[in-house]
């Protein structure tokens, strides 16, 4: 009877029997369930044991007054949500104001009025459920974001991770000799392995977003270096299909900008695959224009990526952006599922820019994003791209720690074709101890290994050095499938 939540259970505390007769009486008369005490201690002692909706709790009392009583329910974890409600005969405002402080909800004055006391109880009771099944629903909606964001961290690690053999493994046939037939297959997988990444990104940063997890990068990066980047990435599928596919960007843009990178490379590699898609002759192009004048702080950008395509019709344009609620299902299925479209949509938005289309059936496409970027604050990138090549020795010792046998092999012939030497171990604590059995210059280490995982080795070697007292750290490079800012923190908390 006591754990019914339809009964709503009533400490009345005062020691004046004709009050407890009078209020009891009202309340026995309503419904409601009394309990009595009569000084602070025993109120504390029911409070404690009982479950209680409210209390009604009488200022002055033989042993603690009601103020100190209120304070100590207040502070004990089983009692702090009980609404409190003090009455007394005081009339001067004085006790109205510390019942208040002492963390009551209300206060009544005696003699009690019969409709005011069960309005005001019936008000409280009423808030205090309504407050308890709003604490549950968002602890609920807590460990639901919770879950959302270690399945997303765990599907990021398991797909990239044998992506990253594929295309790696892609990169390295490219350096071998190669019929023509076996580079033409080369391309069509290795176009193929670009297009299945950046839907795995796509799908990744989509779930990210609905679970509030997608946030904006800062970074300084080369805008040209990046574009040369993304037509390399097609040049082929472009060569297969005899279009010109280059880029033009204007002389004013600066060498050097200060934004998120990776978010304004995925949303062109999303409106380029889309380009090259749906062209069948004529020609692709990226154009990075200034669309706003710099300021002492930074520059607007905008990006165009331009097709003599298929065109898309004004009816199929209205709803292009909409996406999973297209109206035309063929949109969809003509542009990537919807996804690339919709979460290019979402990324521009959350860089503060804009997005749209110009298209004619049958004569082409242009679309076309915007972005602001900051220039950056005495960092010269060309200046210590170079000093870090002058620094580069050959000669350096490598371990990497790495669990998965695809990887293994990408990253040996990587490293040998690179002219360095390189031992590779399968588990976090085969590394510590090649670390203390040999010296290297730096390690490359996974995260997710069995036996031993890459933050617990990585806090294990630092430990090691401490206790060996080596001169200087060695540098922990994290090789981690994963794109979460938690993860990515955790890493550098480990030491890495």
């Amino acid at each position: 009877m006591d754990n019914d939540p339809n009964i709503n259970k009533i400490l009345i505390v005062d020691d004046d029997k004709s009050v407890i007769e009078s209020v009891r009486g009202i309340l026995d008369k309503n419904g409601y369930v009394t309990t009595i005490a009569r000084n602070g201690k025993n109120a504390l002692a029911k409070a404690k044991a009982h479950e209680f909706q409210l209390i009604l709790l009488d200022i002055v009392l033989p042993d603690i007054d009601g103020y100190e009583v209120c304070r100590q329910l207040k502070l004990h974890g089983t009692t702090q949500n009980i609404p409190v409600i003090f009455f007394t005969g005081f009339k001067d405002e004085n006790p109205i104001s510390k019942s208040f402080d002492a963390g009551g909800v209300d206060y009544l004055s005696k003699p009690i009025i019969e409709t005011e006391l069960l309005a005001r109880i019936a008000i409280h009771i009423k808030l205090s459920k309504l407050l308890y099944v709003l604490d549950a629903d968002k602890k609920i909606a807590v460990s639901d974001a919770e879950l959302k964001s270690s399945f997303l961290a765990n599907m990021s690690h398991d797909i990239r991770t044998p992506l990253n053999g594929i295309l790696g493994s892609i990169n390295l046939l490219y350096e071998t000799e190669l019929t023509e037939e076996q580079g033409e297959l080369v391309n069509v997988v290795s176009a193929s392995g670009d297009s299945l990444l950046t839907i795995v990104n796509d799908i990744l940063d989509f779930a990210k977003m609905d679970a509030g997890k997608l946030e904006v990068e800062t970074v300084a990066f080369n805008i040209r270096d990046e574009i040369d980047e993304i037509i390399h990435s097609f040049y082929h599928v472009a060569e297969r299909k005899n279009l010109n596919f280059f880029a033009e960007i204007d002389e004013d843009i600066p060498a050097v900008f200060v934004g998120d990178c990776s978010k304004i490379k995925q949303v062109i590699y999303n409106l380029v695959s889309n380009g090259l898609k749906y062209t069948a002759a004529g020609q692709v192009v990226i154009k990075v224009t200034d669309f706003k004048k710099s300021s002492d702080i930074g520059f607007g950008v905008t990006f165009k990526v331009i097709d003599t395509g298929v065109g898309i019709s004004k009816e199929v344009v209205e709803n292009l952006f909409k996406g999973f609620s297209l109206a035309d299902a063929s949109v969809s299925k003509q542009f990537n599922g919807g996804i690339g479209i919709a979460i290019s949509k979402k990324i521009v938005k959350l860089l503060g820019g804009g997005i749209g289309v110009q298209s004619e059936l049958n004569k082409g496409s242009a679309f076309w994003f915007t972005s602001s970027f900051y220039f950056p604050e005495k960092c010269d990138l060309e200046k210590k791209e170079q000093e870090m090549k002058k620094e580069v020795k050959k000669n350096i010792e490598i371990l990497v720690a790495e669990d998965f046998l695809i990887n293994q092999k990408v990253v040996k012939y990587t490293f040998k074709k690179l002219g360095y030497k390189v031992d590779i171990v399968k588990n976090g604590e085969l590394a510590v101890q090649a670390f203390k059995d040999k010296y290297y210059d730096i390690i490359f280490m996974d995260i997710q290994m069995p036996v031993m995982d890459g933050h617990t080795a990585t806090k294990n070697i630092r430990e090691h050095e401490k206790n060996i007292r080596r001169e200087k750290n060695i540098y922990i490079v994290a090789m981690t499938a994963s794109t979460m800012k938690e993860e990515i923190k955790k890493c550098y908390d480990s030491g890495m």
